[in-house]
C-alpha cells in the first residue's frame, strides 16, 4: 500500500491564509453592494441572507456588531414599525401615566381628559430635559418639567412657562410636547416613532394579510380586562436581532428549555412540507401548542389563576407576535404574558417580561405571583445565556453564517427578509 506524503505545515498555513483573505474581501464586497436576499451562493457567498433549496442563513457578523449599521437601523427600522409599549390597564383613567421605553426613546403614555390614549416624547420643549423619571408611573393633572417648571396639559399643550408670556415672549401653541402616533389593539398600546405610519397596525400584526387576525377569538378572550401583576427587566449583552431570532424559533427548545417540553408539544412550533411542497405549520394557527392533558403554560401544566381570561377553556391558548422589532403576546386560559425587546446599543438589549391576570383576580386568593411567572422566567433565564454566548461568537472574525433549519427555524427567514427590506428602502 502506497504512502501519502504529509502536507507541509507551511503550505497548509498559506492555503488557510489565502482563504481567509478571500473571505474578508467577500465581506467588503457585500457590504458595499446592494443587498439581494434571492441571490445564489456562487454569486455572492456572503450575501445578507443566502437562500438554498434546503436552508437559509442568518445575517453576517457585521449586522450584529457594527455601530454604523446600528445607526442606520435607528432611522430605517426603529422608526418604521409599530412598537408595543404598554397596556391600557396601566392608564385606566384620565391623568394616569406610565413612562415607557420605545426602542431608544422615552415616552409618556397617558389618557387625556377625553379618555384617549396619548404618547408624548419625554422631552421638555424648553431645553430638552426629561420631564418624567424613567419608568415612572402616577397620576397627574399636568406634566411639569422639574428643571424650569414648564408645564404641559394632558393633551400635550404648553400651559405655562414661568416669567415668559404667551403671545408676547413666544406663542405657547407652537411648543407643545412632541407626540408619537398611538393605537390600541385589544388593550395593547402601540406607538410609531417616525413621522407618518407607513402601514396600519392591523396590517403589521397580520403580516400584510399572511396571518389573518381572528377578531372573534380575540374578543372572546377580553384582553383589555386584565391587570399587570409583575414586570421583569433584564439587560442582555446581545444585539437586538439575536434576541429576536432566539425567540422566533424553537429549534433549541428540546435541549435548551426542558421545562417547555413538559407542557408543550415542540412539534407544534415547527413546519412541514405539504404534497405541493409548500410550508404548512404543524400546530394550530395562533396557538401555543399545549399538550392535550395540559391546562395552561405552567411548570406542571395546572392552572395558576382561578379567574379565567374571557371564555378560554383549559388547554386553550392564543398568541400574536410582532416580527423584526420583537414582541410576543401569548394568552392562556388563566393568564397572559408579554415579551418586548428594546435595542440599547449595537451589542446591548433590554428584555422586558410582563404578566397579566384577570382584572378581578385577587393575589393570595386567586393566584400567587411566583406560580404565574415561574415557567416564562425559567425559560428567559436560559435564553439570556444563549443570546450572550451567540453575541460573543458572532463577534469573531471567523464567524460565517451557517445553515438554518428550514422547518424548525422557518419564521426567522420571514423576519430577516422583512428586516432587509426595511434596510434597503
Amino acid at each position: 500500500m502506497g504512502s501519502v506524503d504529509p502536507v507541509a505545515p507551511e503550505l497548509v498555513a498559506k492555503i488557510f491564509s489565502a482563504l481567509y483573505v478571500r473571505q474578508q474581501a467577500s465581506r467588503v464586497q457585500w457590504k458595499n453592494a446592494q443587498c439581494n436576499p434571492y441571490c445564489v451562493v456562487e454569486e455572492r457567498p456572503l450575501s445578507v441572507v443566502v437562500r438554498h433549496p434546503n436552508y437559509f442563513t442568518s445575517l453576517p457578523g457585521e449586522y450584529y456588531t457594527s455601530p454604523q449599521i446600528f445607526e442606520q437601523e435607528k432611522e430605517k427600522v426603529f422608526k418604521r414599525k409599530w412598537l408595543y409599549v404598554a397596556h391600557v390597564s396601566q392608564v385606566r383613567e384620565p391623568g394616569d401615566y406610565v413612562t415607557v421605553r420605545a426602542a431608544l426613546e422615552s415616552l409618556i403614555v397617558t389618557r387625556d381628559r377625553n379618555g384617549a390614549v396619548r404618547a408624548y416624547f419625554n422631552v421638555c420643549r424648553h431645553r430638552g430635559s426629561q420631564i418624567c423619571d424613567e419608568l415612572s408611573t402616577g397620576k397627574a393633572k399636568a406634566f411639569v418639567c422639574p428643571y424650569h417648571r414648564w408645564s404641559y396639559g394632558l393633551d400635550g399643550s404648553l400651559l405655562a412657562a414661568p416669567a415668559m408670556r404667551n403671545g408676547e415672549d413666544f406663542d405657547y401653541p407652537e411648543f407643545g410636547l412632541q407626540e408619537a402616533h398611538c393605537e390600541v389593539f385589544y388593550g395593547s398600546i402601540y406607538v410609531w416613532l417616525g413621522k407618518e405610519p407607513e402601514m396600519s397596525l392591523r396590517d403589521q400584526l397580520s403580516g400584510g394579510g399572511m396571518f389573518p387576525i381572528n377578531d372573534e377569538k380575540l374578543s372572546s378572550i377580553e384582553p383589555e380586562r386584565v391587570k399587570m401583576i409583575h414586570e421583569n427587566r433584564h439587560i442582555a449583552k446581545a444585539n437586538w436581532k439575536i434576541v429576536m431570532e432566539n425567540n422566533i424559533e424553537c429549534y433549541h427548545c428540546a435541549s435548551g428549555h426542558p421545562d417547555i417540553a413538559v407542557v408543550a408539544d415542540l412539534e407544534n412550533f415547527y413546519y412541514e412540507r405539504g404534497d405541493d411542497g409548500e410550508l404548512v405549520a404543524c400546530g394550530v394557527d395562533s396557538s401555543f401548542g399545549l399538550k392535550e392533558d395540559v391546562k395552561t403554560y405552567s411548570m406542571d401544566g395546572e392552572r395558576v389563576c382561578k379567574k379565567r381570561l374571557g371564555n378560554l377553556a383549559d388547554g386553550d391558548s392564543f398568541v400574536w407576535a410582532d416580527m423584526v422589532m420583537w414582541s410576543s403576546h401569548p394568552h392562556f386560559c388563566d393568564y397572559s404574558q408579554k415579551m418586548i425587546v428594546h435595542p440599547i446599543s449595537v451589542d446591548t438589549s433590554e428584555i422586558v417580561l410582563q404578566w397579566f391576570v384577570h382584572e378581578d383576580a385577587v393575589e393570595g386568593v386567586d393566584y400567587e405571583v411566583k406560580d404565574v411567572i415561574a415557567l416564562f422566567s425559567a425559560v428567559a433565564e436560559q435564553d439570556y445565556v444563549f443570546v450572550e454566548r451567540q453575541q460573543r461568537g458572532v463577534s469573531s472574525d471567523r464567524y460565517i453564517p451557517g445553515p438554518n433549519h428550514s422547518l424548525r427555524e422557518t419564521d426567522m427567514e420571514a423576519a430577516l427578509l422583512d428586516y432587509i427590506k426595511l434596510m434597503e428602502a
